[in-house]
């Protein structure tokens, strides 16, 4: 297990992908083709346009269209202030300050990891990576 302790806060986490129980890695993996394939960022936003104007360029229609729609959930998940970097790494964490993390569904991770103040982007992305090499 990996401890990380933000300012009070100390989280216990799974020390890489195959100590993670299955539905958790499943969710993880779901969370990280969703970040790599459709974003959340606008930078993904650009890269879709650009793909998609390639697309329209080699007269490709159908694949263009497909990428028409994966810009719209990326528009979608700004709005809707999706982060796939924090959901990924929800699906690490076993516990908070001592108290087992049971509910891993998008909501209850998004208000536990929302919820441990002074907890950067940069530290939750730092940690997926390094988790994920493992």
């Amino acid at each position: 297990m990996k401890e990380i302790k933000v300012n009070r806060d100390v989280l216990v986490l799974y020390d890489n992908t195959d100590e993670l129980p299955i539905k958790n890695y499943n969710l993880m993996n779901q969370y990280s083709l969703l970040d790599y394939e459709i974003g959340q960022t606008l930078d993904d936003v650009n890269r879709h346009f650009a793909k998609m104007d390639a697309l329209l360029g080699a007269g490709k229609m159908d694949e263009a269209i497909q990428a028409r729609k994966n810009l719209h959930q990326t528009f979608w998940n700004m709005i809707n202030g999706t982060n796939f970097p924090v959901l990924q790494f929800g699906c690490f964490v076993k516990s908070v300050n001592g108290e087992e993390m049971t509910d891993y569904s998008k909501e209850n991770i998004e208000k536990v990891i929302g919820n441990i103040k002074g907890l950067s982007i940069g530290v939750v992305k730092e940690t997926i990576d390094q988790l994920k090499k493992k």
